[in-house]
């Protein structure tokens, strides 16, 4: 799972895509859900996947809002 413009890196693109990372567009509500039905895919087929709830990473100085869209499908497989 990662925010989109990572596509578009160089390297790290290149590898993200070619290991099956899931893009969210993190302004868009639509793109969480879309994301969300390919994860309950990738979840089935009982690959693991890492997100940060938060949405973002910081220094864990403060924890920040969680999206629980994205929590969702783990929950829906348990």
């Amino acid at each position: 799972m990662s925010k989109q413009e990572v596509r578009r890196w160089a390297a790290f693109g290149f590898f993200a895509r070619c290991g099956g990372t899931i893009f969210l567009d993190r302004q868009s509500r639509s793109s969480a859900e879309k994301a969300a039905v390919q994860m309950v895919s990738v979840l089935e087929a009982g690959v693991p996947i890492l997100l940060f709830p938060e949405g973002t990473s910081t220094d864990g100085a403060e924890v920040l809002r969680f999206h629980p869209t994205l929590l969702e499908p783990a929950v829906q497989l348990n």
